[in-house]
């Protein structure tokens, strides 16, 4: 080292090279990487020059060579700090990398998830192209069972359930009178047997039909049987405008007036038992309890409405039960089934069979695909029109 150089310049340099404090207003000083990197550079160039200066040499100090301790004091006291520098450096380096490393795996296993449910709606397509009997679906055939499939990559379920099955709600404003007055009427059944307000119903017409009156169910007691139109949803928190048109996903009807997201997504919510695909018809094959009593009900108060004296019974719980019970192993192709198997009465049959509201096939279906890897999950719900020549996807959705 040229020059003269005192003990005293060690800690001038610490304190150039990490200030502890800033001089502005006392604020503390945040130690990036570069500086951490400069105080080891200035920590090693101190010790470094401190390696030939034995007692014997520090006839090249200015001062007063006091006690040979004392050098060696100092040494050690940089050396424990360049350690502990080094030290934190270290732990420091580690913690990024172990958060990048965490980062890379998270984006590694989501590509595989994704792949995962994408491949799961390919294979339920597949299942569903596979079922050549296009005039009966019923849940004996291979695409109404949910599969759970292991790969080394992780876990994907696949769940295939017929639309046709549920009420179209898009219906309640579309055909003739008659036709109108029997989507209501079993609707207003459902509502009776899931515990949903009347007025839903009023609502649900206003939001599809294509004007801003007001509608109102003749039949029910007044105060709930009136709808809501854009004057109602403009006054919301977040307001909009009444559509005034078809619903285009089954989701949109929690933006309609007393179908809230619990309501729809309830373990009795609209989600089971209501959609906007499908032919309107329902498949008695595969419509769940409340959907297959509401419009065996709905059939049959029809009928009364035509001839005020014939009076039938309410469809028994029992009989219902039994139907579904039967269908798992059996197909209906013939509403006469439903007298053969002792079901319902010849009359109550035949009643069943004009109102023309059921049917033994589908066209709509939706694909629910779920993959797992590491603690990623990928669900991608999918809604696909299946003809004789081809499979269209009309709904996608991923979360």
């Amino acid at each position: 080292m040229n020059g003269k150089y005192r003990l005293s310049v060690i800690p001038a340099c610490l304190s150039v090279a990490c200030p502890l404090r800033s001089r502005r207003a006392g604020r503390g000083y945040r130690l990036s990487g570069r500086r951490l990197n400069h105080i080891a550079k200035t920590f090693l160039e101190i010790l470094w020059n401190f390696k030939d200066q034995s007692p014997g040499n520090l006839s090249d100090f200015s001062g007063e060579y006091r006690k040979p301790n004392s050098e060696k004091g100092a040494v050690l006291i940089f050396t424990l700090v360049m350690l502990a520098v080094l030290s934190a450096l270290t732990i420091n380096l580690s913690s990024k990398m172990n958060h990048e490393i965490l980062l890379l795996k998270n984006a590694s296993d989501y590509l595989k998830a994704s792949s995962l449910a994408k491949g799961g709606v390919d294979y339920a397509v597949a299942l569903l192209k596979m079922d050549e009997d296009f005039e009966v679906d019923w849940l004996g055939e291979g695409w109404a069972e949910e599969a759970e499939l292991t790969f080394d990559e992780g876990i994907l379920k696949v769940n295939v359930t017929d639309e046709s099955g549920k009420i179209n709600l898009n219906y309640l404003y579309t055909g003739g009178k008659k036709d109108k007055n029997l989507r209501i009427e079993q609707m207003l059944e459902l509502c009776d047997n899931i515990g949903l307000d009347y007025a839903v119903i009023a609502a649900i017409i206003d939001w599809i039909d294509g004007d801003e009156e007001i509608y109102e169910l003749l039949s029910v007691t007044a105060g709930e049987n009136k709808g809501a139109e854009s004057e109602y949803y403009k006054e919301l928190p977040i307001p909009y405008p009444c559509k005034n048109s078809a619903f285009d996903t089954n989701e949109e009807v929690m933006m309609v007036k007393g179908i809230e997201r619990e309501r729809y997504y309830g373990e009795e919510g609209l989600k089971n038992f209501v959609t906007v695909f499908s032919s309107g018809k329902i498949n008695i094959n595969t419509a769940g309890e409340q959907v297959l009593k509401s419009t065996f009900q709905a059939s049959l108060a029809s009928s009364s409405e035509k001839d005020k004296t014939e009076v039938f019974e309410p469809i028994d719980d029992i009989a219902i039960a039994l139907i579904m019970e039967w269908r798992t192993d059996n197909m209906i192709s013939d509403i006469s089934q439903l007298e053969e198997q002792n079901f319902f009465s010849e009359e109550v049959v035949n009643k069943i069979k004009t109102s023309g509201m059921f049917d033994f096939k589908s066209n709509f279906f939706k694909i629910e695909s779920s993959a797992k890897v590491g603690k990623i999950e990928k669900n991608i719900t999918v809604i696909v029109e299946r003809s004789r020549t081809d499979i269209k996807i009309k709904y996608w959705n991923e979360n």
